[in-house]
């Protein structure tokens, strides 16, 4: 996908998907990654967040559990949040914010702008027992802007990092998923 988001040529599958489901599974995968006598894993979502949506249900998927996934990767003690908000709601749309915030290494000041570069990972000397290979938080970028989105930095070294996805979606059942 990092070249076609390059080259432009890359299209979204935009389908009809049930939120709950969506959450849950991404839920799921990240609990079963963390050592909980260590991390805690927690996570805010709004009973009344609109129950089925329409957008690239995959992409956004795989935004989150990268997004988590780097958490998981640079917190060793303390915990990562999943946070979903509702930032607006009309009868057609609603515009949300998804915010990864970890009590991991964080990121130094300088490297805030490059981390969304290609094959570009934080502090290696720091982190060189990280697997990784510098491409996820491109490839991220790439969908939220595709999304017509925007993804926003806020770290603070030594002391964590929090990611914020802002999107718009259409609202098929605006009935809330519980």
């Amino acid at each position: 996908d990092i070249s076609k988001i390059e080259s432009g040529k890359l299209e979204l599958s935009m389908r009809d998907y049930f939120t709950k489901t969506l959450f849950a599974d991404v839920i799921s995968i990240i609990s079963s990654q963390i050592h909980a006598d260590r991390v805690r894993f927690n996570y805010e979502i709004p009973e009344n967040f609109p129950s089925v949506l329409n957008g690239d249900e995959t992409r956004l998927r795989e935004i989150l559990i990268n997004l988590l996934n780097n958490a998981v990767k640079y917190t060793q003690k303390g915990k990562i949040v999943l946070q979903i908000d509702i930032e607006d709601q009309t009868e057609d749309a609603v515009h949300f914010v998804m915010r990864i915030t970890d009590t991991g290494v964080g990121i130094r000041k300088e490297e805030q702008e490059k981390i969304f570069g290609m094959f570009v990972r934080s502090d290696n000397k720091e982190n060189i027992n990280i697997e990784g290979s510098g491409l996820g938080l491109s490839i991220v970028k790439g969908y939220v802007e595709l999304m017509g989105g925007t993804l926003v930095c806020d770290s603070e070294y030594g002391k964590g990092t929090s990611f914020s996805v802002h999107l718009t979606q259409k609202i098929v059942d605006a009935r809330p998923m519980g």
